[in-house]
């Protein structure tokens, strides 16, 4: 994997909590128990740590893993 996903799964498991089992490219936020609020928090992290800025106007609980990095991908 490429080191923004292990950075994304990272922080996933450190500051939410989000169970490792549970965790894969195709998972969705909700799905590993993020809410809204999380979410908004998550992306303000990433945006931090890789220095892109991160569109959180979309259904984002809703992104996977994967689309999250090809939003920063895109984004940087």
């Amino acid at each position: 994997m490429t080191e923004r996903y292990e950075q994304l799964t990272r922080t996933l498991v450190e500051k939410f909590s989000a169970d490792p089992e549970q965790i894969d490219p195709g998972a969705t936020l909700a799905e590993l128990g993020l809410d809204s609020l999380a979410v908004a928090e998550l992306f303000m992290n990433l945006q931090d740590e890789w220095d892109v800025p991160l569109q959180d106007d979309i259904d984002s609980m809703e992104l996977t893993l994967e689309q999250v990095l090809k939003l920063a991908e895109s984004a940087g």
